[in-house]
């Protein structure tokens, strides 16, 4: 009888065992693939739509009569948190018209493109970095070509660039880019190859220079 209880627990316990083995396996093959999915299935089931809570809002929310021109005090543009709309980036000539959000995580990336805070913000006279998942609002962003514009309409003011150039490298190559320049140079970002899911070493880098839009006064380094 004891050996009868021994073998009906073997029968029971190896199926489990190997079958704990082979989740966990298939988990290690495909985790690379899981995050990015992730965020796809998160973008979808938004609807690609922010979902604000009280601690982050919309201050874009397609105002119109922005200037395109002039001076703005610093004083004069509201304060932003983590996960702000402010804006739009549209490049017309590839089809790209998406939300930017303020900052770069995940939960900013899941509802459009982020700007970095380790940059400025347009018109304050120092690059402006913007991070994008490829899908699904660059995808198109290996399109460009050097000579188009890149719109960037945002809560206090419309500011356009010209596209100079193209890269691509590694995304731990510091080197694609310098956030010290005392210069207003646009630098859009995304996973390259731009075509398939999971996790990618390169990135493609679109740099552009300020054509127009106004210029932010006061203490702008705060």
């Amino acid at each position: 009888m004891h050996k009868k209880i021994i073998k009906i627990m073997v029968w029971l316990i190896l199926p489990l065992f190997f079958l704990v083995i082979g989740y966990g396996l298939m988990y290690i093959v495909a985790q690379p693939y899981i995050r990015p999915l992730a965020s796809i299935y998160h973008m979808v089931a938004q609807n690609q739509a922010p979902d604000f809570s009280n601690e982050t809002k919309d201050l874009y929310a397609n105002k119109t009569g922005l200037p395109e021109s002039g001076e703005i005090s610093i004083k004069d543009i509201p304060s932003v948190v983590i996960n702000d709309t402010i804006g739009r980036v549209i490049v017309e000539d590839v089809g790209i018209d998406v939300p930017l959000i303020y900052g770069s995580n995940e939960d900013c990336l899941y509802v459009g493109v982020g700007l970095r805070v380790q940059s400025k913000k347009p018109g304050y006279g120092k690059p402006v970095m913007i991070a994008g998942h490829t899908i699904p609002y660059f995808k198109n962003l290996g399109n460009v070509e050097i000579g188009q514009v890149i719109c960037i309409k945002t809560y206090y003011g419309i500011f356009k660039y010209r596209i100079t150039g193209t890269r691509v490298a590694n995304a731990s190559d510091t080197s694609a880019y310098d956030l010290t320049q005392n210069k207003e140079q646009l630098i859009l970002f995304t996973c390259y190859p731009l075509d398939g899911v999971g996790e990618k070493e390169d990135r493609l880098f679109v740099y552009a220079d300020k054509i127009s839009g106004p210029i932010v006064v006061g203490d702008t380094d705060e």
